[in-house]
């Protein structure tokens, strides 16, 4: 098939008809892709060239020689403008080419070992920040709406590609990771990608706003030229890019819980996994942002993975400033899973207990200055304890008892002993006292409420 002066769009493909479908071309004219192209190879003739424009994708099977556009909005009052980039081109592109140093623009290398962000116009790094290296991701903002054009070699999307990953002791954001999309096509859950052993279920991105979100592949497709945070679990891990695809293997069926909170257009999420896949570890740019977090195994992940649905999960949460904010909990779709019979949300500030399977959303008060230990989620009913709204007390990730009500304190052991008795408040120390099962009583006047709680 042969292309002459042609556009490349969703609704017509190709001006003179060319279907898609993995058939070999021949570009004789400048060709610019708009839309989704699939082709299998392509031959150039006569000063054919292919431009693959802002939202275009291109499907091959031979290594080419392109051009490829990306968007950028600019940062204003309304957005911070931050977005996770990536170069297509399989060769160092020089940044000097690329990013003018008089442009009003950020860009940031994220250099692993350290877990710190390196600008390019700041030369007192040891690192040789001059080129965008294919397979790396940048963070990049700009003052004004812009068009980044990369033009060189694009890899064959049909080819396998692998990407070493760097697993750090160091720090709390070990094992991060930021890499680039190796392909001028979008990455779906359709795709066989995987992280040592698990597949690749979830990523951080910077999209345009202040922050970088945990999305799932399965809702969101990481897009070609964009950069995306994946997370080594141990030494020697390689992310891989199959060739193949999920319909050439057995589909997975993948079952999570997002919970997402905002407060006027600004968001964070968090994801439970359980049916596999990768965890991520909680990663803010900004931690005057607020932030939602999964607690588990002792640590905060915006992705974290149960191997089943357990009785309790906290949730963390902490506000950016003093407001409204409502948060989220939805399921999965097309999981065979998440059959869930009972799945509550407990405010433990305020002891309200929401029904997530009748209403989703739960809208509430919060200050900055509240305890990051604000809520939990209940898979199972405690058959000791089945009124979730009765419970004025819970035991936060650092040991402290936090308190709700007015009244007197008991706390008793299984062998009947009162180890405190006094006036309720806010925080409750338990240092010192043995773990095990103990009992409160909030005792005001003739009303006594009874807990159990698990030190």
């Amino acid at each position: 098939t042969f292309i002459h002066e042609g556009l490349w769009d969703d609704e017509e493909n190709w001006s003179n008809g060319l279907p898609q479908g993995g058939s070999d071309v021949v570009v004789a004219a400048p060709a610019l892709i708009e839309g989704v192209a699939n082709v299998g190879h392509i031959t150039f003739e006569n000063g054919g060239s292919i431009t693959i424009a802002k939202g275009g994708e291109l499907t091959h099977s031979d290594n080419v020689t392109a051009t490829f556009l990306k968007g950028i909005s600019a940062y204003n009052d309304d957005s911070d403008g931050w977005f996770t980039i990536a170069s297509p081109v399989t060769y160092n592109l020089p940044i000097a080419t690329h990013f003018t140093t008089e442009s009003t623009y950020d860009l940031y290398l994220y250099h692993e070992p350290t877990h710190y962000w390196w600008n390019s116009k700041n030369p007192e790094h040891d690192y040789d920040f001059t080129v965008l290296q294919y397979l790396e991701g940048y963070l990049y903002a700009n003052a004004e709406d812009v068009t980044l054009s990369f033009e060189g070699n694009m890899m064959a999307t049909d080819h396998t590609v692998t990407i070493p990953l760097s697993c750090y002791a160091a720090g709390g954001l070990k094992g991060y990771n930021l890499v680039g999309n190796p392909f001028t096509r979008r990455l779906t859950e359709e795709d066989v990608i995987k992280i040592g052993d698990d597949d690749l279920t979830t990523y951080l991105v910077a999209d345009g706003g202040g922050e970088l979100v945990p999305y799932t592949l399965v809702e969101r497709p990481i897009e070609p030229g964009e950069g995306f945070f994946v997370q080594a679990t141990e030494p020697g891990q390689n992310l891989v890019f199959n060739h193949a695809t999920r319909g050439e293997q057995t589909k997975r069926e993948p079952a999570y819980l997002c919970i997402e909170v905002d407060k006027e257009g600004y968001y964070d999420r968090a994801y439970v996994q359980f049916d596999g896949g990768n965890a991520l570890r909680k990663m803010k740019l900004n931690d005057n942002i607020m932030s939602v977090s999964v607690w588990h195994n002792g640590e905060d992940w915006a992705a974290a993975t149960l191997e089943s649905a357990t009785d309790e999960l906290p949730v963390h949460f902490k506000a950016q400033e003093n407001g409204t904010y409502t948060l989220t909990v939805s399921e999965s779709l097309n999981s065979k899973f998440l059959i869930l019979n009972y799945l509550h949300l407990i405010d433990n500030l305020t002891g309200a207990d929401i029904d997530l399977l009748q209403t989703p959303s739960y809208t509430f008060e919060a200050k900055f200055t509240d305890y990051e230990s604000r809520f939990k989620l209940v898979f199972s009913v405690d058959e000791d304890n089945q009124n979730h709204n009765d419970n004025f007390a819970f035991v936060d990730v650092y040991g402290n008892l936090m308190i709700k009500g007015t009244g007197v304190v008991q706390i008793v052991d299984m062998l009947g002993h009162v180890l405190v008795y006094r006036d309720a408040k806010l925080c409750v120390s338990t240092a010192g006292m043995t773990p095990g099962v103990y009992v409160l009583r909030l005792i005001n006047g003739d009303d006594v409420k009874t807990q159990k709680i698990v030190l």
